[in-house]
């Protein structure tokens, strides 16, 4: 857990660790919780920590993706709700993106507009 604030519990996923700690600076009065990829991932969830939001990269180097992630955190908490921010979207399988509740370009004006809500506790409207 790198933040200890009180609202909501998000898990940002991302191979490169400067992505990871920007993501977790704009989110510093949420608990928020660093993985590098889908082993970190695994380990979490086996401590106990359940997110309310997923934020993971799909390209997650190694040949791991996102979807080992999705799979993952669907397996122990079906509820959170789990966002792909992707340099490239379009790489996205359609398979994977009906199992997430939503898909966004890095540095996108979704992608803001997410991490506002998200800043201030709200947790976002989704398909969840």
């Amino acid at each position: 857990m790198v933040n200890q604030g009180r609202g909501l519990c998000i898990l940002i996923v991302d191979d490169e660790p400067l992505i990871r700690r920007a993501l977790a600076r704009r989110l510093k009065k949420q608990r928020v919780a660093l993985a590098g990829g889908p082993d970190e991932v695994h380990k979490l969830l086996a401590q106990g920590q359940r997110p309310d939001v997923v934020l993971t990269d799909y390209d997650l180097g190694a040949g791991r993706t996102g979807l080992e992630v999705v799979e993952e955190v669907w397996r122990v908490c079906p509820e959170a709700l789990i966002y792909i921010i992707t340099g490239e979207p379009d790489g996205v399988p359609a398979s994977l993106t009906i199992k997430v509740t939503g898909v966004h370009c890095k540095g996108s004006a979704e992608v803001n507009e997410l991490l506002a809500k998200l800043k201030v506790g709200e947790r976002p409207t989704g398909q969840k």
